[in-house]
């Protein structure tokens, strides 16, 4: 109870588990208490602050951080996404100079380069910019184990289990609630500003990015009482089964916001799980962000997420897999409902917010509502890379945004497919 590390441990548990008044809490505690590294519960505040839009306050909070810790790689990374450099910015100075005498290492530098890059992007400088977002990627790929070929060909065993035959054994069964909402997607595509756009309903729930299709789709078992594997489980499930699976989903969104008519599932991958979604869910709405497979893809490379996007660090590896995931949804998209599917482009959005908002809110069957279109000052917490994007109202310089980067871009260009 006296240990400030312990402390600032349970309040990220409580973090996760969606208890943020407590976590905010307990982190005041823990900076009170005798710590190790007594700045690690300022960043973990600062970093919550974040997400729930309190962006003032974030910054403030990761400014006490750096008080105890000038050097805290993690403190100036989080801050680098609140905040926008200018050519003389200290941090900047500080951080290369941290990188250049190599006192971090591992995580530690991978955070201040991708700092870096954002840095130098601000600033304008492509060169720089681009040298410390390589190095960053090139330190994170080196650390995860990642095997292009091994998902190309489960993509196509997806692509190979779906078809109309298969999928007429569960027509009129599954679970009939409208509730449940996706958006699909690569990262960077634009889902959370199309979640954050809906939750702005007041009809509609933003659940954020959801494992809970994931879980099914890999986790359900067999007789033998061993899982039973995706995509298999689509040939091995019988319609009644599709049923109580498609309950077991819908009980564990559903609590999260019982007095909502729809709740929006943003977990990116599960366009992997289409088909098993319209199976198991026949009335849920699937609404699939897409953006320039070269912004999406430039993106992605100037990002060292949170979660596991292993095909991200590699400029090849990510043209790959951006043509596995054009090709896959291609396929899944053709055989869903039209009432069932919408594909919705970040750019069309940005263009003309009211025109594609109303297309969504009637899209997921609700009256429309103007609240959608000040989606920058609706108050929930977005836990995604994109926290402090969508907290700003639209606006067009991500449109394009790759051309400045244009010749550090040819490996992507090429493993898209659009060399010249």
């Amino acid at each position: 109870p006296e240990s400030g590390a312990e402390a600032a441990v349970l309040a990220q548990a409580l973090s996760q588990a969606g208890h943020t008044d407590e976590a905010l809490a307990m982190y005041d505690k823990a900076a009170g208490l005798p710590c190790p590294q007594p700045e690690n519960a300022f960043i973990g505040k600062g970093t919550l602050l974040g997400e729930l839009g309190r962006m003032d306050e974030a910054q403030a909070t990761l400014d006490r951080a750096l008080a105890i810790n000038p050097n805290s790689a993690h403190a100036l990374f989080n801050r680098s996404s609140n905040k926008k450099y200018t050519a003389h910015d200290p941090d900047i100075a500080k951080m290369e100079t941290l990188l250049r005498e190599g006192g971090p290492a591992g995580d530690d530098a991978l955070m201040l380069h991708f700092a870096l890059g954002k840095a130098w992007a601000d600033v304008g400088d492509a060169k720089r910019a681009f040298a410390h977002w390589t190095a960053g990627n090139r330190v994170k790929r080196a650390g995860i184990s990642y095997d292009p070929a091994q998902l190309e060909s489960w993509s196509e065993a997806i692509l190979k289990s779906a078809n109309a035959a298969s999928w007429s054994r569960f027509a009129g069964g599954g679970e009939p609630s409208e509730v449940p909402v996706f958006v699909v997607g690569m990262p960077r595509s634009g889902t959370s500003l199309i979640e954050q756009i809906l939750a702005s309903h007041p009809a509609v729930h933003g659940a954020g990015e959801l494992k809970t299709m994931q879980r099914i789709a890999d986790g359900t078992v067999g007789p033998d009482g061993k899982p039973i594997g995706f995509p298999r489980l689509i040939e091995a499930l019988r319609p009644e089964e599709a049923a109580a699976l498609g309950r077991r989903y819908l009980e564990a969104v559903v609590r999260m916001a019982p007095a909502k008519a729809r709740i929006v599932d943003k977990m990116p991958a599960n366009f992997y799980y289409l088909g098993l979604i319209h199976i198991l869910l026949p009335n849920a709405r699937i609404i699939h962000a897409r953006r320039d497979a070269m912004d999406t893809c430039f993106s992605c490379y100037t990002k060292l997420f949170a979660g596991e996007q292993r095909f991200s660090y590699d400029l090849v590896e990510l043209g790959r897999f951006y043509k596995t995931y054009e090709k896959l949804t291609a396929g899944l998209s053709a055989l869903l409902p039209a009432d069932r599917y919408l594909e919705v482009r970040y750019e069309d959005v940005v263009a003309d917010l009211e025109k594609e908002a109303r297309r969504m809110v009637a899209f997921l069957g609700l009256d429309w509502d103007a609240a959608c279109l000040s989606f920058d000052k609706t108050s929930r917490r977005v836990k995604t890379a994109s926290y402090a994007q969508v907290r700003r109202p639209i606006y067009r310089t991500s449109i394009g945004r790759w051309r400045s980067y244009a010749e550090y871009l040819h490996p992507l260009s090429e493993a898209l497919g659009y060399a010249e």
